[in-house]
């Protein structure tokens, strides 16, 4: 999947308030391990976290993806 956005916060967990792991700046792409709801969690080579659904291109609308 790729970053849409023009910088995206990488976060420890599906929460908004969690830990800020990296920044994905746009274009960056990312491995989909999963996306429920409004997060995905995502994977690069060395870091792993959750980023809001909306920063992803390469979803449809409302598609679940793996386990979360």
């Amino acid at each position: 999947a790729l970053i849409a956005d023009t910088t995206v916060k990488i976060h420890a967990s599906d929460d908004p308030e969690s830990r800020v792991r990296a920044v994905a700046e746009q274009g960056v792409l990312v491995e989909l391990e999963t996306c429920t709801g409004g997060w995905c969690k995502v994977r690069t080579d060395d870091i792993s976290g959750w980023v809001r659904r909306p920063a992803i291109w390469g979803l449809l609308e409302g598609e679940s993806f793996g386990q979360p």
